[in-house]
């Protein structure tokens, strides 16, 4: 995983000069990672579980600029922070 501890952030700094389809492709496996993570220590909620959804939502705004219901969601947030300036101007 790019990100051990389950943070964002530091995944999306990891990637913030790549184009988005290496980001969706990082993002999937990242995400799946995180879902064994979250399916191995079977907690209900946690971590991994909120890092594989902003996962998922990332890749959605990268795939198809899909503008988010809370736009104060910290996946939408890092998403502009990173790689929205370029298509929502």
């Amino acid at each position: 995983m790019i990100s051990e501890d389950c943070n964002i952030e530091s995944f999306a700094e990891s990637l913030k000069d790549e184009d988005s389809m290496a980001v969706i492709r990082a993002a999937i496996e990242e995400a799946t990672a995180a879902d064994r993570l979250f399916m191995k220590k079977g907690q209900l909620s946690g971590a991994a579980a909120q890092y594989s959804r902003q996962l998922k939502q990332l890749i959605n705004y990268h795939r198809y600029a899909v503008k988010p219901y809370h736009p104060k969601e910290a996946s939408y947030n890092i998403y502009m922070k990173y790689w929205g300036r370029h298509v929502f101007n």
